[in-house]
């Protein structure tokens, strides 16, 4: 027996004992279900607070990615815009490069002109100066013909008869002798005319020469490029209310026209001036326009019915280019001539 109980003793303790590491076991084990909780949370936290600052490091090159491609656009529309701009400046390079060779063209001619006024100046001159140094004889030595037929032609004078009837006696022409004063006075008569002769030629020429060597006679306007018109110009003492200067442009049937002029720099005047008109011996139709340095300022369409339009548009100061276009728009096949009269600047 004693036996006995020592050894439910013993068991007893084991049971204790086992009990006890139990509860040890299960106290550990709620502490390693905290701890595994805790690292749970832990986790959870870190992972969201990471999330999040990888949310915002995103949303940060999100908005630099926006800012990069708007610069790229912005830059992208400068190139575009820096082409643009060396394509116009080329175009105007290209283009005052070509009113340049017609510029020089134009000047080889009037120099060609001018020399062909001079040498024909120079030949009026000696010619002139050979008919001033000759001496020019009475006119019945200059004319023979006349002479003879002076002589021929006995003058008729009539004197009274003492009886009181009238009596004709024939009487010879008198010709003045070489040399004297009567002879003088008709040679020096010669002379003179021949020379305000002379004169007046001169002056004529003179004043038709200048002004036809005049190529651009327009107030304020120079022909550039394009389709020329034709110039009309009168001389300056037969200028009046029906004959003043125009530019005209030949129009076959739906023939267009464009031509470019340029300030002539002369003044500061920068108002349009002159006036279309269609010629009515054709029934036409023409559009018309103008623009000053690629703006469009006047347009209309001149007919028959409303043949002419008067212009008094407005320039810039700074004008480069001026440019007349026109369109006939008609079925008619005769030839319509559009005239601009009195045209220039003002």
């Amino acid at each position: 027996m004693p036996h006995l109980g020592t050894q439910q003793h013993k068991d007893h303790a084991k049971l204790i004992h086992w009990k006890l590491e139990a509860r040890e076991l299960r106290e550990e084990k709620d502490d390693l279900e905290q701890q595994l909780q805790r690292m749970k949370e832990r986790s959870a936290q870190d992972a969201r607070e990471a999330l999040g600052e990888l949310d915002r490091r995103l949303t940060a090159l999100r908005a630099e990615l926006g800012q990069v491609a708007g610069h790229a656009r912005a830059v992208e529309a400068e190139q575009d815009q820096a082409l643009a701009r060396i394509e116009e400046q080329q175009r105007q390079l290209d283009h005052a490069a070509t009113l340049a060779r017609q510029e020089e063209a134009k000047l080889a001619r009037e120099h060609e002109e001018a020399a062909r006024l001079r040498r024909e100046v120079e030949v009026l001159r000696g010619q002139v100066r050979r008919l001033m140094a000759e001496p020019v004889p009475p006119v019945a030595e200059a004319i023979p013909e006349a002479a003879t037929l002076v002589s021929a032609t006995p003058t008729t004078v009539s004197r009274q008869r003492k009886d009181g009837a009238a009596e004709s006696a024939a009487r010879p022409p008198t010709v003045p002798t070489p040399g004297s004063p009567k002879w003088e006075q008709e040679r020096k008569r010669g002379n003179v005319s021949v020379n305000i002769a002379v004169l007046l030629m001169l002056a004529m020429f003179s004043v038709n020469a200048c002004w036809d060597g005049v190529r651009d006679w327009s107030d304020g306007l120079d022909y550039a490029a394009g389709d020329e018109p034709s110039e009309s110009d009168p001389a300056y003492f037969v200028k009046g209310p029906f004959l003043r200067p125009h530019w005209d442009w030949d129009l076959a049937a739906s023939e267009a026209i464009e031509t470019h002029f340029v300030p002539d720099g002369a003044g500061d005047d920068r108002d349009l001036n002159g006036t279309l008109e269609l010629d009515e011996g054709c029934d036409a139709a023409v559009d018309w326009a103008v623009r000053a340095d690629g703006e469009l300022i006047a347009e209309g369409v001149l007919t028959r019915d409303d043949s002419d339009r008067k212009l008094t548009e407005s320039l810039p100061r700074d004008l480069a280019d001026l440019v007349v276009t026109a369109h006939r728009t008609d079925a008619e096949d005769c030839e319509a001539t559009l005239e601009c009269v009195d045209p220039g600047l003002t």
